[in-house]
């Protein structure tokens, strides 16, 4: 699956309007998965991720780390097995970016 603007072309228009801090998620991201999953795709899960579930932040971020697993399993030049332990280890990398820089994913009644 190819997450892009030019794919969703309503994603950005969105996330301008809604996430202002969309950006610094996408690049935090980027950090993360050692660029296999870019800052564009990254802000593509997040949109779907937004759209599709406003009001269950849990689940944002299920569907947020299933699109950016997916995007790691898919690459080939992937540098993540060298920054992470385990898988574990980036989805908890993965859910510190979602908690910095979305304040909506900070509720304390969302599970660890």
């Amino acid at each position: 699956m190819t997450l892009t603007f030019s794919e969703y072309p309503d994603a950005l228009p969105w996330l301008e309007a809604n996430c202002p801090t969309w950006r610094d998620y996408a690049a935090a991201i980027g950090n993360v998965t050692a660029g296999a999953a870019s800052e564009e795709y990254a802000a593509v899960a997040l949109w779907l991720a937004e759209t599709q579930t406003p009001d269950n932040p849990l689940q944002q971020r299920r569907i947020i780390a299933t699109h950016l697993i997916r995007r790691l399993a898919a690459a080939t030049d992937c540098r993540w097995p060298s920054q992470h332990k385990d898988l574990g280890s980036l989805l908890k990398a993965i859910d510190g970016v979602l908690r910095e820089s979305l304040p909506q994913f900070q509720p304390a009644s969302v599970g660890n």
